[in-house]
């Protein structure tokens, strides 16, 4: 079990190429956004990571916080995958309503079952 500071991801920069949705726009391109691991941690013996991200719009709403988790769990490990310097097909989590996610609200927007939380569907690498 790792706390939000002690995980050597915590820093490293990432790559996203977004494929869902299809017409996805960040303020550095289209389908693609950039960033970095700002807190990791675990849940369901899976990786969640908290990510800094280039800005985007979604519903009238400045984003730049996602949450990174595993989108096929049964055929790939995440923290495996980025530690090989390989892509991870994750789920990119985003909230309408918490401005910050924050080690103390990351549940929270992941639990979500309103419509604050959305995501988007890609894949991320280290740079």
């Amino acid at each position: 079990m790792y706390n939000h500071t002690d995980h050597p991801f915590v820093g490293r920069r990432i790559f996203a190429s977004i494929g869902e949705p299809w017409d996805f726009v960040s303020s550095i391109g289209d389908n693609k956004l950039e960033g970095k691991i700002t807190s990791v941690f675990e849940l369901n013996e899976e990786i969640v990571l908290v990510c800094e991200v280039s800005t985007f719009y979604a519903k009238g709403k400045t984003i730049q916080q996602v949450i990174a988790i595993n989108r096929h769990r049964s055929s790939q490990n995440v923290e495996d995958e980025l530690t090989k310097d390989n892509k991870a097909t994750v789920n990119l989590i985003y909230s309408l309503e918490k401005e910050i996610i924050s080690p103390e609200n990351t549940l929270d927007v992941l639990l979500s079952k309103n419509k604050d939380s959305n995501f988007l569907v890609g894949s991320i690498k280290f740079v």
